[in-house]
Order: C-alpha cells, then sequence, then structure tokens
C-alpha cells in the first residue's frame, strides 16, 4: 500500500544511496560536497562556479533541490517534470549528481519531522563542505532551504564546513557581507552553460539582469576577474580555499 510515509521514507532513501561517498581516489580533494537548495537554478547561479571548480578538483558533487518552484503560465506535474529535467542537465553540464526532494507536486519534503532522518543521511554521506542559502533572502523557499540545511548539518557529530550563498542580491538576498571568495573567470562560460539549460526560467534575462553584475561585483572586491562570495558559517574555515588553490 502507497502511504504519503511511505512515499517520503523513499525520496529518504533515494537521498542516503546517492549521497554515499564514491569509491577510488580523487583529485586534490576525493571526498562529497553537498549543496542543499530550494529551486532548480538556485545552486546554479548562487555557487554553480565554485561547484565546477570543486568538481574539478576530484570532489563528488551533490546537488539537492528541495521545491520544483514554478514556470510562468504553467503549472501542476508539467513544472515539476520539466524544472527536473532541467536540472539533470545542468548538473550534468557541472559534473554534479542532482538529488530531487520533492513531490509530484513540487512541495519540499524536507520538513521539521523528518530532520532525524535527514542528519542520519548526511552522516552517511560525511560532505566536508556544506552549501546553502543565505537566510536572510525575501523569497520563503530560500528561506526555509536555508534553515533546514542549518539544521540539519547541526546534528551531525563533526560540523562540516559550512558556507552561504547569495542569489540575486537585493533583490532576493540581503544583508549579504562575504568573507570568502572563489575565483570563477575561468569556468564562467561553463557556470553560463548550466544556468542556460534552465530555459524554463528566462535564464539570460536574469543572468544578465543579476548574477552576471554579481559576478563582476564580487570579482572586483576581491582582485579577480569574477568571483562568487560566500559567509561561512565561523570564521577561519580554509578547506574550500585550500580545495581549491
Amino acid at each position: 500500500m502507497t502511504t504519503r510515509r511511505n512515499v517520503l521514507l523513499g525520496m529518504v532513501g533515494l537521498f542516503a544511496a546517492a549521497c554515499s561517498p564514491p569509491p577510488g581516489p580523487g583529485g586534490r580533494g576525493s571526498g562529497t560536497v553537498v549543496c542543499i537548495c530550494a529551486h532548480p537554478d538556485d545552486a546554479e547561479s548562487g555557487c554553480g562556479g565554485t561547484l565546477i571548480r570543486l568538481v574539478r578538483s576530484g570532489y563528488h558533487v551533490k546537488v539537492i533541490y528541495t521545491f520544483a518552484g514554478g514556470i510562468p503560465g504553467k503549472r501542476g506535474r508539467e513544472v515539476v517534470e520539466t524544472r527536473r529535467e532541467e536540472a539533470k542537465h545542468a548538473c550534468h553540464l557541472m559534473g554534479a549528481e542532482p538529488i530531487f526532494l520533492f513531490d509530484e507536486n513540487g512541495t519540499s519534503k524536507l520538513d521539521t519531522p523528518w530532520l532525524p532522518t535527514l542528519v542520519a543521511d548526511l552522516k552517511k554521506a560525511d560532505p566536508e563542505m556544506i552549501f546553502a542559502h543565505w537566510s536572510m533572502d525575501s523569497h520563503p523557499d530560500h528561506q526555509m532551504a536555508a534553515l533546514l540545511a542549518f539544521r540539519a548539518a547541526q546534528g551531525l557529530d563533526a560540523l562540516p564546513e559550512m558556507y552561504f550563498f547569495e542569489v540575486e542580491h537585493g533583490r532576493q538576498t540581503m544583508a549579504f557581507d562575504p568573507s570568502v571568495y572563489v575565483d570563477i573567470t575561468a569556468v564562467r562560460a561553463d557556470k553560463v552553460k548550466a544556468l542556460m539549460a534552465h530555459e524554463s526560467q528566462d535564464p539570460m534575462k536574469l543572468y544578465k539582469r543579476d548574477h552576471e553584475q554579481m559576478e563582476l561585483f564580487r570579482g572586483r572586491e576581491a582582485g579577480y576577474g569574477a568571483a562568487e562570495a560566500f559567509i561561512p558559517l565561523r570564521a577561519g574555515y580554509t578547506r574550500l580555499t585550500d580545495a581549491l588553490d
């Protein structure tokens, strides 16, 4: 008998299996990096260049999408399926693995009662780094994804380094004062290709309006051609910069 509980348990089990660290040697890194974001295209726009660089440094990168989001003029199953396929394509271009934790209506399954199971699965994944939304954001889905990621990470025996990213700064992300910068100049074109996979979102319009300017501004702050910026959960984190040196 199919019940909501069974469906949820099945999705969490999928998350556990998909997040198991891969065997064998990698590059400078050979562990797992997990990015927990709200919608397909949030991780790509907020930290896509960094994720690409981590993949190319030998890390196994998982991108967890917790909501399907929307498509103007469409609704229901068509939205869910379209955004899922676009995310698969984007992750293929980045070299990452997509994980979907939203139901057939596009609603997140990462609600509070399932946090203990999520924590257990994160323990199995043993991520070296977690990337998540900054919680001061105008979009309620971003707020929820940020909070759930933080609460799940707190339940681990050893808290991995956690980095918060920005999206549509000033329009969505607010009060963001970063202290960690990643040079994405060399992978910027690859990041844009991943963003363009989200055809339903008019990605070039959004990129030109928001994220291109963010990349150039953060690059100017850090002395790079283009950069992505992060707020670390704790000062003094070095794993991210060490992995990419």
